[in-house]
């Protein structure tokens, strides 16, 4: 929400592992209560499925938070007509 608030032209966060980006279209952002919004729907009907690997313990749970945010985040952009990706250091 702090991108829309100040209008960034672009905001970013990184893990150890990913560096994540998202930006406006030209529309430009849509408002701090849409994206919490869509951020909240999309975070509520995401897949609350145990994943297997969690189970068997070849991921942990952090990952799968990371994967879960991942994901809310693709479809709040998708939804929102933002520019999101997340790009895999080497």
């Amino acid at each position: 929400m702090l991108a829309s608030r100040h209008r960034l032209a672009e905001i970013r966060a990184g893990t150890p592992v990913y560096r994540y980006s998202m930006q406006p279209r030209a529309a430009g952002w849509p408002s701090p209560d849409a994206l919490q919004q869509a951020f909240a729907i999309a975070d509520a009907s995401g897949d609350r499925r145990i994943p297997e690997g969690l189970l068997r313990g070849t991921i942990d749970l952090e990952l799968v938070n990371a994967e879960h945010l991942h994901e809310v985040w693709q479809e709040v952009a998708s939804v929102l007509g933002l520019e999101y990706s997340r790009e895999r250091f080497a």
